[in-house]
């Protein structure tokens, strides 16, 4: 694993769960968001996909429906 992806990984593992206790779910939710780029690169699809729709659903939850949206399309292609 490359330090400095795994480096990255810690840090997006580490904000999440720090920040939905406090009622800050924007900030978990944008937590999230490049986590799955960075498995993807460390070949863990599973765990990316489970990620992306972890995002996702804080999104949701936020309220920022219009982020989900171009999430989406940008995964459309």
């Amino acid at each position: 694993m490359s330090g400095r992806r795994a480096q990255a990984l810690r840090t997006y593992e580490a904000s999440a769960p720090g920040a939905l206790p406090h009622g800050y779910v924007q900030h978990a939710a944008l937590a999230h968001e490049p986590r799955p780029a960075v498995l993807n690169a460390l070949r863990r699809g599973t765990q990316a996909a489970q990620g992306l729709q972890r995002a996702l659903a804080l999104y949701e939850q936020w309220g920022a429906h219009a982020v989900v949206a171009r999430i989406r399309a940008e995964l459309a292609g």
